[in-house]
């Protein structure tokens, strides 16, 4: 909810401001969210069935619907606010040593 709020709160700036974009970072983890399962809207607080994994990855599915839900409202003008996801890619660190198994 934190990038939906920030960019919500910074809409009447950047919306008067030329050349403005609004670039949210995701994460190719979404890919890890299979089937039809989507955002699980009955289930947005994790109360049950909770993997970190899992929670990882639907929270970046997330950010890309609302980074393109958010990029369709400004389409038309082709000179408006440039709306983008992105990947920043991977490096080779020992963050994830506890991440498990799954998340490679």
């Amino acid at each position: 909810m934190g990038h939906y709020l920030l960019t919500v709160l910074l809409l009447p700036v950047l919306t008067k401001t030329e050349n403005s974009r609004i670039v949210n970072l995701s994460s190719l983890a979404h890919t890890m969210v299979t089937g039809n399962k989507g955002i699980d809207f009955d289930n947005l607080m994790w109360e049950k069935d909770y993997t970190g994994t899992a929670a990882y990855a639907r929270s970046k599915l997330a950010n890309i619907y609302f980074t393109k839900k958010l990029a369709g409202l400004f389409e038309i003008d082709k000179n408006a606010m440039k709306v983008v996801s992105l990947h920043p890619g991977v490096i080779n660190t020992a963050l994830g040593r506890y991440a498990g198994k799954d998340f490679y």
